[in-house]
């Protein structure tokens, strides 16, 4: 009897994320997933950011953070620069090259001087944030992914100033749905 070679594997399925959740009225509708390696640096953002009333996903690599984000789309990724395997650049540029993710403001923190910042940018990282960083910053720049009237009502920001960031979001998600 001859045995038959074992079929190939099939291919891998690309990567399906959950539907996009809608922006946020509140913290507490907004979905922060924080990526990174770091296990103390883990905990501390988690409880950090559910202390200021975010709901909190967490993942410990790159290669996580994309399979949570299969099951749920987060309004913001929150990921160290360097991990093993799948680093921050290259889990920012597989968010961004998947319609279904592209909208997700991603914020990067590292310890790295700022010869990251070019390499960050054009992975299309959001902000930057530098170690050790301020938590008033972070928490601004996290507020700043909720719908402009809240945020305006919250945050005490001007009409224009409203108008100008809900202008940004709006170009930003157009360039990133041409881009695809």
């Amino acid at each position: 009897l001859r045995r038959r070679p074992p079929a190939p594997a099939p291919a891998p399925r690309a990567l399906r994320a959950a539907p996009a959740p809608p922006l946020p009225r509140t913290r507490t509708e907004t979905v922060v997933l924080v990526a990174d390696d770091s296990k103390v640096v883990r905990v501390k953002l988690g409880r950090l950011l559910a202390q200021h009333g975010f709901q909190v996903m967490l993942a410990e690599d790159g290669l996580e953070a994309l399979r949570q984000m299969q099951l749920q789309v987060p309004h913001v990724l929150l990921t160290d620069a360097e991990m093993p395997g799948l680093d921050g650049l290259e889990l920012t540029r597989r968010v961004r090259s998947q319609p279904q993710l592209a909208h997700i403001m991603v914020l990067m923190i590292s310890s790295a001087d700022s010869s990251l910042g070019s390499a960050a940018s054009a992975a299309g990282v959001t902000a930057l944030l530098g170690k050790p960083y301020a938590e008033d910053r972070l928490l601004a720049l996290l507020d700043s992914v909720r719908r402009p009237a809240v945020s305006a009502a919250t945050t005490g920001a001007t009409g224009a100033t409203v108008i100008a960031a809900a202008t940004a979001r709006a170009a930003t998600a157009a360039i990133a749905a041409t881009a695809t």
